[in-house]
């Protein structure tokens, strides 16, 4: 039996090294999951009808990140909607306005206004929720939301309600 040589030696000893390392990472990413891989949780908790669940991931994303990331922007947004699909609108409107001052310019600040719409109406505040929708269609008339926005006024039979709120 040939011992193997000092260089052989070395060679498999960094090779074993480095796949210790590689382990040793992948298990700690695991453990210690980034604040992208939180709001994907989330998101798949949110279509699950898990709301409270979505939630904390969102929180968590949120904390992980800074201000300014697209990660704590969106996870601010579903945080808010999640109130939203679980029909508790008081909670969605405050949320969503809350995100539109945080994030005026942002992506998702058009989705942001048309969800804040949605609930509006049905708080009863049907004017309030025609003004959103021409706001989108004023301020985001290159986007998906303002054709979904021009939908939704068809539904107001072409005029405003009295609504004033």
């Amino acid at each position: 039996m040939n011992p193997l040589s000092a260089d052989t030696r070395k060679w498999l000893i960094l090779a074993a090294l480095a796949a210790a390392l590689v382990v040793v990472f992948f298990v700690l990413n695991q453990l210690v999951p980034d604040a992208a891989s939180v709001l994907r949780r989330g998101r798949k908790d949110l279509d699950r009808g898990r709301y409270v669940a979505a939630r904390s991931a969102f929180e968590q994303a949120m904390a992980m990140s800074r201000k300014s990331s697209g990660v704590r922007c969106e996870a601010r947004l579903f945080y808010s909607i999640s109130f939203v699909r679980e029909g508790r609108f008081r909670e969605g409107e405050r949320e969503l306005e809350a995100f539109i001052a945080e994030y005026p310019n942002s992506f998702w600040t058009p989705q942001a206004y048309f969800d804040l719409a949605y609930c509006r109406r049905n708080l009863g505040k049907e004017g309030a929720a025609y003004r959103i929708y021409v706001q989108i269609i004023d301020l985001f008339s290159n986007t998906s939301w303002a054709e979904y926005a021009r939908d939704k006024l068809k539904e107001f039979g072409g005029r405003a309600p009295g609504d004033v709120r």
